[in-house]
């Protein structure tokens, strides 16, 4: 401080390092405030991002917002018209991104008999939906680091899958894969637990410069492409529909929070931030892929 304040006595040199001291704590709770206000005005927001070692554990929006107009789902027999109402004003869109990486599937809509599996599916909400809209299928696993005790999902990351070999005949990853620190591990787990025959489907977001490395990973772990998407305008479509709403919001909340507005937008990808800029200039692309399963393990 002296350095700093070279013609400051002692006592103002202490009193600037208690200043200071006070300035950092006030900007943390300032921080703790920022970040509880938008979990309480944005609530279709996971403030959750998988950790390195594939948990949820982290700040960081997952991009789920962005594709409430995907897919018109109006025309799978999965909804009824009354529902189809429901679905399209869910709070949640997220809950679209289920459907399109599933919509690969040979089987979809009807899902029948299978045992399926979820990769880093947070609390579970994804899970409950599939329950809801696929009630044909045999039964549905969640794994996450961040398990609650009494629901579906279960302890683990998704490196080292708690699960035997060869269990399930469907894995499925949404807005996940992104944040592990070791993609090609979370392939050889997903072949390991599949059966010979099983199916991973995926959705996600990956840099233009990834996603060749990103199918060649898969195809070193025993998964064989069956088909990749560029659902990226889709997204785009979604962004714009969804920040709008989110934009209403903002505009309604004290001042405190809206001196944070631009953060906020960028979490959301609305027009004009630098997250939306970056889908539009194509150096980041949102992709649905399925992979089938050519590897079987003896059962362990």
């Amino acid at each position: 401080m002296r350095k700093l304040c070279p013609l400051m006595g002692p006592k103002m040199s202490a009193f600037c390092m208690v200043m200071s001291v006070w300035g950092v704590i006030f900007l943390g709770l300032l921080g703790v405030f920022f970040y509880i206000q938008a979990v309480t005005l944005f609530p279709d927001l996971h403030f959750a991002e998988e950790s390195k070692e594939g948990g949820h554990a982290g700040p960081t929006v997952e991009l789920e917002v962005t594709t409430l107009l995907m897919q018109d789902f109006r025309k799978y027999p999965i909804f009824s018209e009354s529902e189809y109402g429901l679905v399209k004003n869910l709070d949640r869109p997220h809950y679209y991104l289920y459907e399109r990486a599933l919509l690969f599937h040979c089987d979809y809509p009807a899902l029948d008999g299978l045992q399926i599996l979820e990769v880093g599916c947070g609390q579970g909400y994804g899970l409950e939906w599939i329950k809801r809209a696929h009630p044909e299928i045999k039964g549905i696993q969640g794994v996450d680091q961040f398990a609650i005790p009494g629901t579906s999902v279960i302890f683990g990351d998704a490196h080292h899958m708690p699960f035997e070999n060869n269990r399930f005949d469907l894995v499925l990853n949404v807005e996940s894969s992104h944040l592990y620190q070791h993609c090609e591990k979370f392939f050889r787990e997903c072949s390991r637990v599949l059966k010979k025959g099983g199916h991973l489907c995926w959705i996600d977001l990956r840099f233009e410069r990834e996603v060749a490395e990103t199918r060649k990973q898969a195809l070193r772990a025993g998964l064989v492409e069956q088909r990749w998407d560029d659902v990226t305008d889709n997204v785009l479509q979604g962004i714009h529909r969804t920040s709008a709403r989110y934009d209403q919001i903002l505009r309604k909340t004290p001042l405190l929070v809206r001196l944070f507005g631009s953060s906020l937008r960028a979490t959301y990808c609305a027009p004009g931030t630098y997250t939306y800029a970056r889908f539009v200039k194509r150096e980041k692309g949102y992709y649905a892929a399925i992979w089938e399963n050519s590897y079987i393990l003896q059962s362990s």
